[in-house]
C-alpha cells in the first residue's frame, strides 16, 4: 500500500513476565478497516533451546492451551494482534490483513510463557499500517492441446491495485525444463500431458 513501513525488533525472550509479557508493542497503530502488512523478511532466525527457527516457527511442534499467544500455531512462529486484548493471528514470515478493530499492533513469539528462558535472538519486523490493501488480479491463457515439439503460445495478464511495483511473471511449464520469467512465452513440449503453473 501507500504507507511508509516502520520496523520493530521482536525478542524471542520477552522482558515481561507471564503471557501478557510476551506481547511487544510495535509502536504503530491502525484504524478499523485499515490495511496492515507485517513482514519478518527472509534469512532471519531466532532460537528456542538448541534449535533455530524463522518467523514461520516449528511446524512439527504445534502449541495448545492457554499459556501461549496463539494456540494451534507452531512454536516460535511470529504472532500479532491489534489492541491490548485483540484476537491473536499468525504473522509467520509475512501477512496482510484488514483490521477489524482500531488499536496498536503487538507482536510476540509463539511459545509457552514459562518456557521462554531458553529462547534467544530477535527478528526485525516491518510494520506497515494504513493505505489500501494490495490486490493482484491475474489470468493465464494456454491452449488445451498442441503438437509435440511445436512451440505453444502461453499468455498472462496481471493488474495490480494499491501495490508497490509492477507484477512479475514466472511460468513453470511442468515438464522439468527451466522456468520462464516472460509474460507471454512460447514453449515446445514432448508428447504427453503436463500441468503448468503461473506465479
Amino acid at each position: 500500500g501507500s504507507c511508509v513501513p516502520a520496523t520493530k525488533t521482536v525478542a524471542a525472550k520477552p522482558a515481561g513476565g507471564g503471557l501478557a509479557g510476551m506481547w511487544q508493542a510495535a509502536g504503530v497503530s491502525v484504524g478499523a478497516g485499515g490495511s496492515v502488512t507485517l513482514s519478518a523478511g527472509a534469512g532471519q532466525t531466532w532460537t528456542n533451546g538448541s534449535a533455530t527457527w524463522t518467523a514461520a516457527g516449528n511446524a512439527s511442534d504445534i502449541l495448545q492451551g492457554a499459556n501461549c499467544p496463539l494456540p494451534g500455531a507452531p512454536r516460535m512462529a511470529l504472532i500479532g494482534r491489534i489492541g491490548a486484548s485483540g484476537a491473536p493471528f499468525l504473522v509467520g514470515q509475512q501477512t496482510q490483513l484488514t483490521a477489524s478493530v482500531a488499536g496498536e499492533i503487538y507482536l510476540a513469539p509463539n511459545d509457552d510463557w514459562y518456557m521462554v528462558w531458553d529462547n534467544a535472538g530477535a527478528l526485525t519486523v516491518s510494520v506497515c499500517a494504513g493505505g489500501a490493501t494490495c490486490r493482484v488480479d491475474a489470468t493465464a491463457t494456454v491452449p488445451p492441446t498442441g503438437s509435440a515439439a511445436s512451440p505453444v503460445a502461453l499468455a498472462a495478464t496481471a493488474t495490480a491495485t494499491s501495490c508497490a511495483g509492477a507484477p512479475t511473471f514466472e511460468w513453470d511449464f511442468g515438464d522439468g525444463g527451466p522456468p520462464s520469467v516472460e509474460q507471454n512465452p512460447s514453449h515446445a513440449y514432448a508428447a504427453g500431458t503436463y500441468t503448468w503453473t503461473l506465479t
